[in-house]
């Protein structure tokens, strides 16, 4: 094992609520907010969108674009929440925060036990988009802020919905309040057994309680290791191999393994007078921009090649004044050389601009006369990573080796996240560590 290692604190800051609006809609809530009873069952506790006019969901710390969904409790920088709405218009969509379990699942809190403040809020800041094909009315909100903080560590889904129809979610996403409670050694290695050694990355770390004391680590203390701040195929439930007084060890051989995969493709968006590199032609249309795309090729038997990427990520840009308001959005046609269909399971295009989904939204068809699997997405002008998964009918995960390949040497973020079960009955997150594959 390497030296200790400390999580990324973020750095001091305020939490204001924007105030900033083009609208003339009250940001005072009202008595007649939604309540979390109210939250409805066709929801999932995952990222998801319920309403295909919601575009480009972003959650990034204050300030900070690439930054991931993590809140410090006892240092509450905001996250910053946008979305688009291809309807147009100004409508009244609120939001509110749900407590959940270590595996996402509603947790027996009532609302006030974890937030301090009102169980629902408008979303007041919104706006216009100008000098684009496609119209769109821009979103935004900070949370925690001063009408809405959390006050218990834990997992956390983020729901938006009208106003007029709580039952009717647009969207959610998933973030993590956490406490620094318990510290880390951690290594990220070739894996122990032979036969993995050239495709996959072994996570092992203990888990160091000091003054936090855990009493029955085997029944209280959950694990989540995250790979790119996915959850689609995030590794739970592991259990310390050996434990020495406030250690706790997770040397597993292959339980903590994963596919290293392969580094990201990516899409320039972010200025249209001139064509992607990866493009066969850009076209200015009436009611959107163009873009076809080289069909990608399958790497699954490539040689490792160090490219750099931004690990799954997207930011949003563009070469005029306001990225947010600014961005025009780009019918984007994406093509995957590949000589046969995927009998009984499915191709899917997916990155952090669409939380990894593998739905109707991401699965790419087959079109027989081309040999090529195709896809268009209306994306917003920026910078985007992607790669593609495929999903088998005998087998429901998510297959990264069929057409990207994996190796051992690709450069990976990763996230250990450490639950422990309170009396208080709620998975309390009691420490969380940020490393990579060069163990920074």
């Amino acid at each position: 094992m390497q030296n200790f290692c400390f999580p990324f604190i973020l750095t001091l800051s305020t939490m204001l609520l924007s105030l900033c609006s083009c609208t003339s809609l009250s940001s005072i809530p009202s008595a007649e907010n939604p309540t979390i009873a109210d939250v409805p069952s066709i929801l999932e506790f995952t990222n998801k969108v319920y309403d295909q006019n919601i575009k480009t969901i972003q959650v990034f710390p204050k300030e900070a674009h690439l930054g991931s969904a993590y809140i410090d409790l006892n240092n509450q920088i905001p996250l910053e929440v946008h979305f688009d709405d291809l309807k147009g218009g100004f409508n009244d969509y609120r939001y509110r925060v749900v407590h959940c379990t270590a595996d996402w699942r509603p947790s027996d809190l009532d609302y006030a036990e974890y937030t301090r403040g009102f169980e629902s809020l408008q979303i007041d800041n919104v706006e216009s988009s100008f000098n684009t094909k496609v119209q769109y009315t821009h979103y935004q909100f900070e949370y925690p802020n001063d009408m809405m903080m959390p006050t218990l560590s834990g997992n956390y889904l983020i729901e938006v919905f009208p106003y007029n129809n709580p039952n009717a979610p647009l969207f959610s996403r998933r973030i993590v309040v956490y406490e620094q409670l318990v510290r880390f050694r951690s290594e990220l290695k070739v894996p122990t057994v032979i036969s993995e050694r050239r495709y996959k990355q072994e996570v092992d770390f203990d888990v160091v309680t000091y003054d936090y004391v855990i009493d029955r680590p085997y029944q209280d203390l959950d694990i989540a290791v995250l790979q790119n701040h996915r959850w689609d195929n995030a590794i739970v439930d592991l259990k310390p191999v050996f434990v020495k007084g406030n250690e706790f060890t997770y040397d597993h051989d292959t339980e903590n393994n994963f596919d290293g995969g392969n580094e990201y493709r990516f899409l320039d968006l972010k200025d249209l007078r001139f064509m992607p590199i990866n493009a066969d032609s850009l076209r200015e249309a009436k009611e959107a921009w163009q873009l076809y795309l080289q069909a990608d090729q399958k790497r699954t038997y490539e040689s490792y090649r160090t490219t750099r990427d931004i690990n799954g990520r997207f930011l949003i840009k563009n070469d005029l004044f306001d990225d947010q308001l600014e961005s025009d959005y780009v019918n984007v046609h994406f093509q995957l050389s590949y000589p046969l269909d995927v009998v009984g399971g499915g191709v899917y295009l997916v990155g952090d601009f669409n939380g990894y989904v593998r739905d109707e939204s991401s699965k790419m068809r087959y079109n027989r006369s081309s040999k090529r699997f195709e896809i268009n997405l209306l994306l917003k002008q920026g910078y985007y990573n992607y790669l593609y998964l495929t999903k088998f009918e005998q087998d429901d995960t998510a297959d990264i080796k069929f057409i990207e390949g994996t190796h051992q040497e690709t450069e990976n973020e990763y996230t250990i996240i450490a639950y422990n079960y309170d009396q208080r009955g709620y998975d309390r997150v009691v420490g969380i560590l940020f490393t990579d594959s060069f163990n920074r």
